[in-house]
């Protein structure tokens, strides 16, 4: 006897790039940048993670055109913990 209770059960299918919304995002990738590997578009702005250079941010998803001869280092900011406890200032 089988009783149909209404609910259907899917499997994703797993493709071969790693991704199972098939953004072409590796679900480890996904999963690594804050973002859903069970859907293509994150945060619903239309365009999939794949392409999308601000998958976070709905927005905005154009990646920002390059500047020819662009040499302006990165500006890198490192803040320790509140928590942090001096054990020694020997290098």
């Amino acid at each position: 006897m089988h009783v149909d209770d209404g609910i259907r059960w899917r499997r994703p299918k797993r493709r071969g790039d790693g991704s199972l919304s098939g953004d072409g995002v590796p679900n480890a990738v996904e999963i690594a940048r804050g973002t859903d590997p069970f859907r293509a578009d994150t945060h619903g702005d239309g365009v999939p993670d794949g392409i999308d250079c601000f998958p976070l941010d709905p927005t905005r998803w154009q990646c920002p055109a390059p500047v020819p001869g662009d040499v302006t280092p990165p500006v890198i900011t490192l803040t320790e913990p509140t928590n942090a406890v001096l054990v020694s200032s020997v290098p």
